[in-house]
């Protein structure tokens, strides 16, 4: 169970609830909520095939991160919080 603030790496936290027996916590620190639920990263099935090939991600969205980065990383410094479900690609 990961009890971890992804956001301020804090490890103070409470219970809100339980979704499906996993507890989704508030970070006491920065008010963040998240689950707790922790999973391996490509576990068997994942991908549902044992190749995998993910050239066609980068064909298929390379547009749109064109677009982002001309939008949103013209600067030289600076930081960016990607939060989401996504394959993380970003």
């Amino acid at each position: 169970m990961n009890t971890v603030c992804y956001l301020c790496t804090s490890s103070r936290n409470e219970k809100v609830f339980l979704e499906n027996g996993i507890p989704i916590l508030k970070c006491t620190d920065c008010g963040h909520v998240f689950s707790s639920y922790e999973q391996d990263e490509h576990y068997a099935g994942y991908w549902q095939e044992e190749e995998f090939d993910l050239n066609w991600w980068d064909l298929a969205h390379r547009e749109i991160y064109e677009e982002f980065i001309d939008k949103f990383m013209t600067k030289e410094s600076g930081s960016i919080l990607d939060v989401g479900c996504g394959l993380g690609f970003l």
